[in-house]
């Protein structure tokens, strides 16, 4: 049989595609540098893998949500701190903000960065992933020493507001540190909590939404109790004043012997008096 395979010529050239410049982070270098270093490790990992991928406009925004979730996340940790201490392990933060870079780079860059490895292109090892992972550690420090002073900061301030009013003490109760202002040496802890307890139960504090203050004033048998509320009181007395009775009536039980008296103020303004519940 006559063979029909035309001669090669030596014109012919194979054609190689050309191996990508640049190197990249794989995803598991992305998820475990994250898990070390925190957050904005894998902002700027992926924001360099956009780069090379020539996606300067999603690497500005792998900039912008890692610094946006950092800010969310160390502000939440503060916030929350005494709520959540002893609550959960501590790495269970970190598998949580690590295997979401993961999933997050593999669904943006997957296919991009198994193209990039299979034509040639280079990735960084784990030395460079690990230097990364320090030094964004620290920037998260930094950050998270830096809320945490400017929450004490805050803190200290409303003692001297209160100190201002005339009470010397601040307890605070719940996560998000609700506070009683009073006068130590005259009201016993007990009593504070008891007092606290109440306004727990009525709604008044609460344990993630608006931080409230109340003033306790003791003087011998009389407790004068006075309640920070804003000026929208006047619009609906029945619904904001009137379940303070109840809650005076409920408090008297607990406190025998002592005559308790509500006072609705509309701003800190201790001459501000809206209404006395006596």
């Amino acid at each position: 049989m006559e063979d029909t395979t035309p001669p090669s010529t030596p014109n012919e050239i194979t054609t190689v595609p050309p191996i990508p410049d640049g190197k990249i982070y794989s995803n598991n270098v992305i998820y475990r540098a994250t898990f070390f270093g925190g957050p904005l490790v894998a902002g700027y990992m992926m924001a360099a893998n956009f780069k090379i991928f020539g996606e300067t406009r999603k690497a500005n925004w792998a900039w912008f949500w890692s610094i946006l979730f950092c800010i969310v996340l160390c502000g939440t940790i503060v916030l929350l701190s005494d709520y959540l201490r002893g609550k959960s392990p501590n790495a269970i933060i970190p598998v949580f903000y690590s295997t979401a870079a993961y999933y997050i780079a593999k669904h943006y860059q997957g296919e991009k960065i198994t193209t990039h490895l299979n034509a040639g292109g280079q990735k960084y090892g784990g030395w460079r992933a690990f230097l990364i992972s320090i030094i964004g550690l620290f920037v998260l420090v930094i950050f998270f020493f830096g809320l945490i002073y400017t929450k004490t900061i805050f803190s200290n301030n409303n003692i001297k507001a209160t100190n201002a009013l005339g009470y010397n003490s601040i307890k605070t109760y719940g996560a998000i540190k609700n506070e009683i202002a009073y006068n130590a040496g005259n009201i016993s802890d007990e009593q504070l909590d008891t007092i606290a307890a109440l306004f727990t139960k009525a709604g008044y504090f609460k344990e993630f939404k608006n931080q409230k203050e109340i003033l306790v004033k003791k003087t011998d048998k009389t407790y004068e109790i006075s309640v920070i509320l804003n000026s929208i009181i006047k619009t609906d007395t029945t619904k904001y004043v009137s379940p303070f009775k109840q809650f005076r009536k409920e408090a008297e039980y607990l406190f025998p012997g002592h005559k308790l008296i509500l006072i609705i103020l509309i701003s800190d303004d201790l001459n501000h008096v809206y209404k006395r519940i006596e």
